[in-house]
């Protein structure tokens, strides 16, 4: 019988790819989209490798993905649901995949019936979908051929396509190229690699070049997707958040650095101090201890035990103390942090999960891979706990500048986000001058290139109203932080 299912999904994976479009839908929705039920059956339908819901653009690739757990359930007889609801007028409003015709009807029939087993992954289908709201759904339910059956489980995924021109499928530099070009990212970026501050001695010489950057953006299909949907205002506030978190998680600039700090992004290549990190001899024993133990939780960034992190272990433990180079600390323009993030970008980049979690530092030797894992967190990265299954590209997409303070919560939202901003405390040496904190600077710099790419007069529209030179009053700074980090800092109308 498994294999009648799996010529089940070949010749659905032949209609989708073909002239018709990818439609249906099986059974009653459940009650959210984007949700399921799930009985003693366990179905799972992805998009992209997402849960969704998703965003996307009318010409860009997605990939349709089916696993089944049957649980108890294994053997038994049932019925099989695989189709969707489409942004089209009754009757082309939904379809279902029929084993038996090996084609779409547009009424809910199921798609096979027979016994139910385990599917681990199922890539049905690559395509594009039309622009509109699409529903997709994978499930199971009592081998009686009614759709209002007993549900034995049943996921749903939405899909909201935008209406994207044919040039999103050209290839993603050259989109970038006619907005952002070399010579304004030698104007943004000019003090870029000026910090390096890697302490292996293979490390590439220029890792944060322009022409590294393109390789990276190119290096995957995948990628496509950025600054491809939207306006061309949202592709360029895109551009300029991406940028703006790049810059501050390799940050150079300090309050009075020449230029200002918003011009030393790209300075560092991994995450400063924490490479060889451990207590000073000079402390006492006790005390030493109980410090080395702070700095292995805090850097080592290393998850054994958490779901998603068993997949993704190295095949010795890194140790500590001193912070080893196989730790997991912050690399590259985005800072790969945590081992299950190397293991899943590499399993993504190299199609092999040990060549980084064996090999952290790999990121520092191949420039391509340390771009491609800026945009591979921008683009792919859905887990975080605080926007749950949107990414990066997502949130600016869909809300512009209000999008930014998402961007934040998704990279960095259990340390900056979620909670009030730090006191502003004046400087030591200018006690007149309120210090900006790297929450706050995140800010200063999309503001920043924001202007690059729109210019002043648009940005004046766009953005909060920024108080006029440096930060003395607190309150005054405070509301426009609070404005412009919305999604970020709690409190603020969303």
């Amino acid at each position: 019988m498994k294999k009648i299912f799996t010529a089940m999904v070949f010749v659905l994976m032949a209609a989708l790819s073909g002239s018709v479009w990818a439609t249906g839908t099986f059974g009653p929705a459940p009650e959210m989209p984007g949700q399921g039920y799930f009985g003693p059956a366990v179905p799972d339908i992805k998009i992209n490798g997402s849960d969704g819901p998703i965003v996307t653009g009318s010409h860009e690739m997605v990939t349709l993905e089916l696993s089944m757990s049957p649980g108890i359930l294994n053997g038994r007889d049932v019925d099989w649901w695989v189709g969707c609801q489409t942004p089209y007028q009754a009757p082309n409003h939904r379809y279902s995949w029929v084993a038996e015709t090996l084609w779409w009807t547009n009424d809910i029939r199921r798609s096979y019936s027979g016994p139910l087993f385990e599917i681990n992954s199922y890539k049905i289908a690559t395509m594009p979908l039309s622009a509109g709201e699409w529903i997709f759904y994978f499930g199971v339910s009592d081998n009686t051929g009614l759709p209002v059956g007993n549900r034995l489980g049943i996921d749903s995924i939405q899909v909201s396509v935008m209406d994207t021109p044919e040039s999103a499928q050209e290839a993603a530099s050259v989109r970038l190229k006619k907005i952002f070009t070399e010579e304004k990212f030698k104007t943004l970026f000019p003090h870029a690699n000026e910090g390096r501050a890697s302490s292996i001695k293979d490390a590439a010489q220029n890792l944060y070049s322009y022409e590294n950057m393109v390789k990276g953006l190119d290096s995957k299909d995948e990628f496509k997707v950025f600054i491809s949907q939207a306006d061309d205002t949202n592709k360029k506030l895109e551009l300029a958040a991406i940028l703006a978190n790049w810059a501050q998680e390799t940050t150079g600039g300090w309050p009075d650095a020449p230029g200002g700090y918003t011009s030393w992004g790209l300075c560092f290549y991994e995450e400063v101090g924490v490479r060889g990190a451990e207590a000073p001899d000079s402390m006492k024993p006790d005390e030493r201890i109980k410090e080395n133990e702070r700095i292995c939780n805090s850097f080592r960034y290393y998850d054994a035990s958490g779901t998603a992190a068993r997949d993704y272990l190295p095949t010795v433990a890194p140790s500590c103390p001193p912070i080893s180079d196989g730790c997991f600390f912050g690399r590259g323009p985005i800072q790969l942090s945590w081992n299950a993030n190397y293991g899943r970008f590499s399993e993504f980049f190299y199609g092999d999960k040990m060549a980084l979690l064996d090999d952290p530092d790999q990121i520092l030797r191949d420039p391509e891979a340390a771009f491609a894992s800026g945009f591979w967190f921008w683009t792919m990265y859905n887990s975080s706990e605080f926007i749950p299954e949107k990414t990066c590209h997502n949130v600016m997409v869909e809300e512009g500048v209000k999008g930014f303070g998402k961007t934040l919560n998704i990279i960095n939202g259990g340390i900056e986000c979620n909670h009030s901003l730090p006191e502003l405390k004046p400087d030591r040496q200018n006690p007149n001058v309120l210090v900006v904190d790297k929450t706050r600077r995140r800010a200063d710099h999309f503001h920043a290139f924001a202007i690059e790419f729109l210019g002043e007069d648009t940005c004046k529209e766009l953005f909060p109203t920024r108080p006029a030179g440096v930060a003395t009053n607190a309150e005054e700074w405070n509301n426009y932080y609070k404005e412009i980090l919305v999604g970020c800092i709690p409190g603020n109308s969303q």
